[in-house]
């Protein structure tokens, strides 16, 4: 594991000791400049931590950056299964469902974490907070 820095903005840069597990992007259209990225590590003491920003072009050029620290894997997937059904992010059609990008980061992450196996049942919608089987165990 290596030092990670994750800039925050109105605090000091989050530093810690980590893997990166997953980074997933998403913009309105493929060209826009416009876009929100997340990344998700794993800390050397296995918590894990979730980096968010917003890369704005529209009136100047600006970023926003938050990270958020988790003691278990749990504890991160309570949050983004609310994240997912709340708004801690942009609005409804100013980016596409977050939903999609919060799957697409943690089934990234699984391909390194089987413990970050997380997915969206087809019939209901709703996001099981135990990990997908085939990945915990295989």
């Amino acid at each position: 594991m290596q030092l990670q820095t994750v800039e925050r903005n109105g605090e000091p840069d989050f530093v810690f000791k980590g893997e990166l597990l997953a980074v997933a992007r998403e913009a309105a259209a493929p060209s826009d400049p416009n876009h929100w990225e997340l990344r998700l590590f794993k800390t050397a003491n296995l918590g894990y931590v979730l980096a968010s920003s917003f890369h704005i072009t529209d009136g100047g050029n600006r970023s926003l950056h938050t990270a958020t620290r988790f003691a278990s894997i749990q504890g991160l997937k309570e949050f983004l299964a609310l994240d997912m059904e709340g708004s801690h992010h942009p609005p409804a059609g100013t980016l596409p469902a977050k939903g999609a990008l919060i799957t697409e980061l943690m089934n990234k992450a699984a391909q390194k974490d089987p413990l970050c196996g997380f997915f969206v049942c087809p019939s209901t919608g709703s996001v099981p907070l135990s990990p997908s089987p085939e990945r915990a165990y295989s």
